[in-house]
């Protein structure tokens, strides 16, 4: 059995599955594929779409620039404590680009449709490197889908160091600089194939859940 048709199949099991469960602390690197369940998109309601108005390049720009400054948490797994930024700000924004979805910066630009940012204070800093550098955030599958709403920008000064676009409803995130921790554990399709469990665990996406409601943005 090729790889390909592996994947094809696991894809049909993942569907059939009833509910999301996690991978904790103290697990085995590795999940087989009767402990992943199917992750159920978020997806928003009409009202929360309709009659939105974005913030204008300008004054993104100008937010950065009057930053306050912060240290980078030496604490964090890989690559946070490697990363050389004095300021991280969160972003709740629109995706939707078409039939496609974009990251939070593209080609080194923040993208147009973003509906509010907020600049994160050191404890939340060092909170949120913690979270994504921590094997116990990953562990599980993910849905065939990616609608980022979640957007964090590293900046030192005004300069883009590093963006993270967090899809919370499909369960994945994408990252310009690659995160050791989303390949710490595996998803096995049988014992000669299986391939990194990059989606959130149970409390991975719980606590992303509670960073957008405490940041007071959609999910």
């Amino acid at each position: 059995m090729n790889n390909q048709f592996k994947i094809f199949a696991f894809t049909i099991i993942s569907t059939l599955l009833a509910s999301l469960t996690g991978c904790s602390n103290g697990e085995s690197n590795s999940t087989s594929t009767s402990n992943v369940k199917d992750i159920k998109p978020i997806t928003p309601t009409s009202s929360q779409t309709n009659s939105i108005k974005y913030i204008s390049q300008d004054a993104l720009t100008a937010f950065v620039k009057e930053g306050f400054i912060v240290v980078s948490n030496k604490k964090a797994n890989r690559p946070f404590n490697l990363l050389h930024y004095n300021k991280v700000i969160a972003y709740d924004y629109d995706s939707e680009n078409g039939e496609s979805n974009l990251n939070i910066v593209e080609n080194n630009r923040l993208v147009l449709k973003i509906k509010k940012q907020k600049q994160l204070n050191q404890k939340q800093v060092d909170q949120l490197t913690d979270l994504l550098g921590s094997n116990s955030t990953y562990g599980n599958t993910y849905a065939f889908c990616f609608v980022p709403h979640l957007g964090i920008v590293f900046y030192y000064n005004d300069k883009i160091i590093m963006s993270v676009s967090i899809s919370i409803g499909c369960n994945f995130l994408n990252s310009s600089v690659p995160i050791p921790a989303t390949k710490a554990k595996y998803i096995e399709i049988d014992k000669d194939y299986k391939y990194p469990a990059e989606g959130f665990s149970k409390k991975g996406r719980l606590r992303f859940i509670l960073l957008a409601k405490d940041l007071k943005f959609s999910i």
